[in-house]
């Protein structure tokens, strides 16, 4: 019969005794290794703090089990969205829906893959916004560490507010000083290039 640590706590407890026990250092024997073993085989998905817990063996223990024994390594799950077959097809609509806008705005002026100038997959940072304007506003809006969406929207509203016209031209020059070494790399890769804003 396994008893588990959060029982021995209780009893201990009931008894008028001190609670602070903590689970004796466990030797990686042949039986905590089986323990362990069979545990991993029950739940692969606990936590090694829950299964410590639950064999009542010391955390350092499993951990050494885990890794030197089993050859198991614990990992944290990280839940991501997953993309669902439907959303390919949205993706892409909303994409060329964006497109169409910015091609109402700006006309010829668009480099895209989907504009009538052909540009080259995966060109060199040369838009304004790749290679200043995100990095200067994520720099901005969380000096004052916003704690909901609508504070760090109002945040970047009034960090691009605050953009001097001095400072988008030195952004221009800089976009056409990166063209020009583009050019003469003749679209290779860009070394050591600097924005000097």
């Amino acid at each position: 019969m396994r008893i588990h640590f959060r029982h021995l706590m209780l009893y201990e407890f009931r008894k008028g005794s001190s609670v602070t026990i903590s689970p004796k250092c466990t030797v990686r024997t042949d039986a905590a290794v089986e323990a362990v073993r069979q545990s991993v085989l029950e739940d692969p998905f606990a936590s090694t703090c829950r299964r410590f817990t639950q064999l009542g063996i010391a955390r350092t223990s499993l951990q050494k089990i885990l890794k030197l024994n089993l050859k198991m390594f614990s990992y944290k799950i990280q839940m991501v969205q997953a993309l669902l077959p439907q959303d390919t097809q949205q993706r892409l609509q909303l994409r060329f829906a964006q497109f169409y806008l910015l091609q109402e705005i700006f006309g010829e002026r668009i480099i895209s893959k989907y504009a009538e100038f052909v540009w080259l997959p995966r060109s060199s940072n040369l838009m304004s916004p790749d290679f200043f304007l995100w990095g200067y506003l994520k720099e901005q809006v969380y000096v004052n560490k916003p704690r909901t969406i609508q504070e760090l929207k109002e945040n970047i509203r009034a960090e691009i507010r605050r953009l001097g016209l001095e400072t988008l031209r030195t952004v221009v020059e800089n976009a056409a000083e990166r063209a020009c070494i583009c050019e003469q790399e003749n679209g290779g890769h860009l070394r050591d290039v600097v924005s000097h804003i």
